[in-house]
């Protein structure tokens, strides 16, 4: 298996991160308002401060790609 670099963020990247996440939060909004009693068993939303932390955490590509992916799930 070859290296893998590291990211070069472009402003494409942050505004799909960005799209990704605002998708997100508004998923859980609309399961919470569908269901109240499930509420609790929904997970977190994602504030800015998450979404610097996980462009923290992403080193690569291939780590952009597995949590887009994930946050589209």
């Amino acid at each position: 298996m070859g290296r893998q670099n590291n990211i070069k963020w472009s402003e494409a990247d942050e505004k799909e991160l960005k799209r990704v996440v605002r998708n997100y939060n508004a998923k859980i909004n609309r399961l919470a308002k569908k269901n109240p009693k499930m509420q609790n068993a929904l997970p977190d939303k994602l504030s800015s401060r998450d979404v610097n932390e996980l462009k923290n955490l992403i080193v690569t590509r291939k780590d952009f790609n597995r949590e887009l992916n994930s946050l589209k799930r």
